[in-house]
């Protein structure tokens, strides 16, 4: 069985059944994001939140679009950092899950330097996201 190589298997994280909301759709894709925005900002940003403060401040980014990626990034963390702290039961935790999942969904829809790279460097375009 051959494997995937790096470009094919993001590709394939884009077909719709990896877009549906799930635990592990919602990580993988908050991850894909993660990295764009890193990638793009100040070398001495590390972080996702001082990445997406660097984009700002370099106006890679618009207020709006930094609103809606500080937002995901704060859902995220309330979902993985809370599950165990919190004790949260499933019902919390799937409210969570699928709160995360529409904001990654309206980031790639919304977010114009996102939509670009993924256009760029795979070929996904984001408007065709079906949700």
């Amino acid at each position: 069985m051959r494997h995937a190589t790096h470009k094919e298997w993001v590709k394939n994280e884009f077909k719709n059944e990896y877009l549906k909301t799930s635990f592990r759709n919602s990580i993988i894709h908050f991850s894909i994001i993660e990295s764009i925005v890193i990638s793009r900002a100040d070398k001495s940003s590390t972080k996702y939140s001082t990445a997406i403060k660097s984009l700002l401040c370099n106006s890679i980014i618009s207020r709006e679009e930094f609103c809606l990626l500080d937002r995901m990034g704060n859902n995220r963390n309330k979902l993985i950092h809370r599950i165990i702290k919190k004790h949260l039961d499933q019902d919390q935790i799937d409210t969570s899950r699928d709160e995360l999942m529409g904001l990654i969904i309206k980031v790639y829809k919304d977010v114009i330097f996102i939509k670009k790279y993924l256009m760029s460097c795979y070929g996904i375009d984001t408007i065709k996201i079906k949700t």
